[in-house]
């Protein structure tokens, strides 16, 4: 991973409930900032779509909370963001509530 990634002057890090208290700790030390806000996206209908297409809009009823708890819950089961296993809900609700 160095090697792919020295030529760029930033660094990108998930960091989740789930992320070791040390690993959170150095990077605090080293002065790392949490970027907002956090995108998550809904595919409805065909995959390619021009740029012109997409909606784009802010989490703002209780509704459209349900509705990103619900996308959230289905990415953090189907395990490819955990690699392979399931994601606790009560993390999948702490990490919705932390968006809120």
């Amino acid at each position: 991973m160095q090697r792919a990634s020295c030529r760029r002057r930033h660094r990108l890090f998930g960091v989740d409930p789930l992320t070791p208290a040390a690993f959170v700790a150095r990077l605090a030390l080293d002065d790392y900032r949490e970027l907002t806000p956090t995108i998550q996206l809904v595919l409805e209908g065909l995959l390619r779509a021009p740029p012109w297409a997409l909606d784009l809009r802010p989490v703002a009823t209780e509704d459209d909370w349900q509705c990103l708890y619900t996308l959230v819950r289905h990415n953090h089961t189907e395990g490819e963001s955990t690699h392979g296993g399931a994601m606790p809900v009560e993390v999948t609700r702490g990490i919705v509530v932390s968006y809120r």
